[in-house]
């Protein structure tokens, strides 16, 4: 099974293929399904209730907003996508980036944001959370379709995602704009807490994806999950101790987490729809959009506190 679907690609391609009849147009669904939570969930608590669809979550480094994308369905191309912020307790609401923005993620003092901008071939950006100001990382594509900015702790560095022929590659590149280099194949980067890892993700057949770790210091790359299903969009714990991920080992996307070594693998979400993209927060909760099965008509975020060891 594919990954839930490429966000490195924008939510486009789902939404388009979520309204394509069959026979007949299928209802459109009023809202998103609400996440079961599993015994090892201390609390479960939605944070966005918009109509459309609402995605990409990242909470701030204080633990106080969040960012998010959104896609309105009822605009064309780039128009469509735009990232909002809300405090965590889902109230102040406002659109901070856009039209022609999506995967947005923080700078790690809070200062302000980095994310793709799709008005100008899909350039790394930066902009002040107070205020108004572009500035450009990247002038143009590093790849065929660069996306997934992560931030490093140091704030001197960002992860991406691209494609180069057709494969996922991880990059990064300097805040500045500077030394652009290319690390392995995959894709879905984020920073170890530290700094000196890269968690990721890779297709390895037959549409399946695992997880894995390259250490920069070293290249060394290890593989943390294996089998016959899908585990993708890893994120770290603020203690570095612990990777939160979605997987679809018991036939739907749910969100779970396991040691930093993949081990003690624990299931967080459980129910009819998906639970998806999870991001770890600096007050130990754990944001994650929920859908529907195979559509993005309607998608709101959640978070959960899991109970740890």
């Amino acid at each position: 099974m594919k990954k839930v679907q490429s966000l490195l690609f924008g939510v486009t391609a789902l939404v388009l293929s979520a309204c394509v009849p069959a026979t007949e147009e299928p209802p459109r669904p009023s809202e998103a399904p609400t996440p079961a939570a599993t015994a090892s969930v201390q609390e479960i608590v939605r944070v966005t209730n918009d109509p459309g669809v609402e995605y990409w979550p990242r909470p701030s480094p204080d633990g106080k907003n969040l960012l998010f994308g959104v896609y309105d369905d009822t605009k064309s191309g780039i128009d469509a996508y735009s990232v909002a912020l809300v405090s965590t307790k889902g109230v102040g609401k406002r659109l901070i980036a856009g039209p022609g923005a999506m995967s947005a993620t923080w700078l790690p003092d809070g200062s302000g944001i980095v994310y793709i901008y799709l008005g100008s071939g899909r350039a790394i950006v930066r902009s002040p959370i107070a205020g108004a100001g572009l500035t450009f990382i990247t002038n143009n594509q590093v790849g065929e379709r660069d996306g997934e900015p992560d931030v490093s702790p140091d704030g001197k560095r960002v992860a991406f995602g691209t494609l180069v022929r057709g494969v996922s590659f991880i990059y990064s590149v300097g805040i500045d704009g500077s030394a652009v280099t290319q690390y392995v194949q995959g894709s879905s980067p984020r920073w170890s807490p530290s700094g000196e890892k890269i968690a990721f993700d890779r297709e390895v057949g037959s549409s399946r994806y695992q997880l894995f770790v390259i250490d920069i210091g070293t290249g060394q790359v290890t593989q943390l999950t294996t089998g016959n299903y899908s585990n993708a969009y890893p994120a770290w714990s603020p203690d570095g101790q612990w990777i939160t991920f979605q997987s679809n080992r018991e036939g739907r996307n749910q969100v779970y987490i396991m040691k930093a070594d993949g081990t003690s693998v624990t299931q967080l979400t459980r129910g009819d729809g998906e639970s998806i993209t999870p991001n770890w927060s600096s007050d130990g909760f754990i944001y994650f959009v929920s859908k529907q099965i195979n559509q993005w008509a309607v998608a709101d975020i959640w978070r959960l506190k899991p109970k740890l060891p």
